[in-house]
């Protein structure tokens, strides 16, 4: 995210001729320029919506930053710049038949556990390859997952996941902590 975020300021400073990231040059950056290069990425380069956003939040927060904790701006011009607004892209899910299908020509037991596991609770695949095996409660059909912005969460198994998981770890015979490992003992990568 912080290299993205470098990435459009990069970008705005050269459509902008700022060949150093200096104060002064920000300081005379105006509300029009800002439009004008909103209007040049939009037109000129056909960037998507999103992007748009992407770079006028960044502006804005780069600006409040400057202004509120620097003090290194009497005011904030960019403060009420309008983020553009975009449509999000249309999230396509796999039918019941096709996740039996799917399912069906799966052999490996680890690999149809993780299929489950993320087609049953809706786990990212970031929060299966590093769910730790002390965090898994098949008594009470449990599972402690850390997911985005370093939260933790419980997953609720269902019977189905529950029985893929009891076989798995009776194929194991190591003391790996994640639950789900490579074939060398170690973490999934994900």
């Amino acid at each position: 995210c912080i290299k993205d975020k470098n990435m459009e300021l990069s970008h705005f400073r050269e459509i902008h001729n700022f060949t150093m990231l200096r104060i002064i040059d920000f300081k005379r950056f105006t509300l029009s320029q800002m439009l004008s290069y909103v209007e040049f990425i939009t037109n000129t380069l056909k960037y998507e919506d999103q992007y748009k956003s992407n770079v006028v939040l960044t502006v804005r927060t780069f600006y409040s930053y400057l202004h509120k904790e620097l003090h290194l701006l009497k005011e904030n011009q960019f403060e009420d710049l309008a983020i553009p607004k975009y449509r999000l892209k249309t999230v396509v899910h796999m039918t019941v038949e096709e996740c039996q299908k799917y399912l069906s020509v799966i052999d490996n037991i680890r690999d149809k556990a993780i299929i489950e596991l993320i087609l049953n609770t809706g786990a990212r695949r970031c929060e299966v390859a590093n769910a730790l095996l002390a965090n898994l409660d098949l008594e009470n059909k449990i599972l402690l997952v850390v997911g985005k912005g370093n939260k933790e969460r419980f997953l609720y198994l269902n019977n189905i996941v529950v029985n893929l998981l009891q076989q798995y770890l009776n194929t194991r015979h190591d003391s790996c902590n994640y639950l789900f490992i490579s074939n060398h003992c170690n973490k999934l990568d994900y």
